[in-house]
């Protein structure tokens, strides 16, 4: 497969915080099969593109913690497996959206909004094809060379047009201008690319939710089943849950300071942070070999969406078989 094609499927699936991919190494331009993995891979032909949390090697992709924030990441399924009724906004590990600002003839205004919407621009939580529109005069006065749309060479032209916003995720930027460019008139296009302060919500290292009050052992059944984790080592005991709060690394850490949830699911903290929540009535699920199981649901993931080979790959690890869950108190 042309590894151009295979790069621009690759990104919606998992992109980055940044709605990137990097790339490392020369690519070359035929891709046979992808391997995901947490290592560099052994014995990989120079037509596997590997696919990494972290890379020195190449051809490979870095992805960071898409495999787990992602919004099909593992962290976006267990929070759907759990039965998450309302999900509390937190900034945290989020990244920053976007917005299109373009100038187009009244003429083409309709077919613009459906194209640039389609491509994914102007969804904002349960609502999609979000706009805004307002109307004016354009001006401009086409040089020796150019092949003006409207008006004439050398002549000032005036023209009803209309001013287009919304906004988008990072990663639907290449979509969302190429659907642009593909409908709009004009032989130059008047727009703008803005970062906004606006935190993207489907993008997140950390999560926090309400759930219906449900015993936590219901909860934690239903996290091993969608991890695949081999163990959930908890500290206290079970009882009635309602908030949620789920994530890894520094970010959780943060999440902790200002937030008060009755269950936490991670793969590990330090001793400090579990004897303040345990003293403040929280449970706390750590998740065996969690950032292993996040790659391997990516893998399944990408394995039905594109067209070719995903295999896992994860040498120098040790995948140990341990008991259902079991229940410590480190009171």
């Amino acid at each position: 497969m042309e590894t151009s094609e295979l790069l621009a499927m690759l990104r919606p699936l998992l992109h980055d915080r940044k709605g990137a991919l990097t790339c490392v190494g020369r690519m070359p331009r035929q891709i046979e099969e992808i391997c995901v993995t947490p290592l560099e891979p052994a014995d990989v032909s120079a037509a596997t593109l590997v696919v990494a949390p972290a890379a020195v090697f190449g051809p490979a992709v870095a992805i960071g913690d898409a495999a787990w924030a992602h919004p099909g990441g593992l962290l976006a399924e267990l929070f759907g497996a759990i039965g998450v009724m309302r999900e509390d906004p937190l900034a945290l590990g989020r990244t920053k959206l976007r917005k299109l600002t373009v100038f187009v003839p009244e003429t083409h205004l309709d077919i613009l909004r459906d194209a640039v919407s389609a491509a994914g621009a102007g969804s904002i939580g349960s609502y999609s094809d979000c706009t805004f529109t307002a109307h004016g005069e354009g001006t401009f006065l086409p040089l020796p060379g150019a092949k003006p749309y409207l008006g004439s060479v050398g002549a000032r032209a005036k023209v009803a047009e209309a001013r287009l916003e919304a906004i988008y995720p990072p990663y639907r930027e290449e979509a969302v201008l190429v659907a642009m460019r593909q409908v709009h008139p004009y032989e130059e296009i008047a727009y703008d690319v803005l970062e906004l302060e606006n935190r993207d919500p489907t993008y997140a290292s950390v999560r926090q939710g309400t759930v219906e009050p449900v015993s936590a052992d219901a909860i934690l059944e239903q996290v091993l089943r969608v991890s695949g984790s081999n163990a959930i080592f908890v500290s206290g005991s079970d009882r009635v849950v309602r908030h949620v709060l789920c994530g890894r690394g520094i970010h959780l850490t943060r999440a902790l300071a200002r937030t008060q949830p009755d269950l936490v699911l991670t793969d590990h903290l330090e001793v400090a942070e579990l004897t303040a929540l345990h003293r403040a009535g929280a449970l706390v699920a750590e998740l065996r070999d969690l950032e292993t199981c996040a790659l391997q649901h990516a893998a399944k993931r990408l394995g039905s969406a594109l067209p070719i080979p995903v295999r896992e790959a994860s040498e120098g690890l040790v995948w140990r078989r341990y008991g259902k869950h079991r229940n410590i108190d480190r009171s």
